[in-house]
């Protein structure tokens, strides 16, 4: 049996979390330079800026060879997806960052596939994030 990745983790972890209110606590993993597991649950309630700060200042004192993490949203009809309700996607695999979607309803239950290429989403996330936690995507 092969071991899961971190990302096959993030996706299954928040895809069970779904409830009528959505996902409140996104769990997000680090996988450390010398290979511990930093496993984070993000209070939406706090609201994205405070998220993003808990977020650096984790990456600070946990240099990252490999990061997922993600923020409940919401879209409108124009921006690309179907659903409505849909969780962020924030992928740093020790050389790059990727940006992507997971769309879900709650029900019937329904979670589609992480949508790396969502030309609203995409950009936005990219930008935020390099703001937000003052790196270079």
């Amino acid at each position: 049996m092969s071991e899961r990745t971190l990302l096959e983790m993030f996706i299954e972890l928040n895809s069970d979390s779904i409830d009528e209110e959505g996902i409140r606590l996104p769990n997000s993993f680090l996988k450390t330079t010398d290979e511990k597991l930093v496993v984070m649950a993000l209070d939406m309630s706090s609201g994205v800026t405070f998220l993003y700060q808990a977020i650096r200042r984790t990456m600070a004192a946990h240099p990252p060879r490999e990061l997922v993490f993600g923020f409940d949203r919401f879209a409108k009809p124009d921006q690309g997806t179907t659903l409505g309700d849909l969780l962020s996607v924030h992928h740093f695999d020790g050389k790059a960052w990727r940006f992507g979607v997971m769309e879900y309803r709650h029900e019937p239950r329904l979670v589609l596939p992480v949508n790396w290429s969502n030309e609203w989403w995409g950009p936005r996330l990219a930008d935020e994030t390099a703001k937000c936690l003052r790196i270079t995507v």
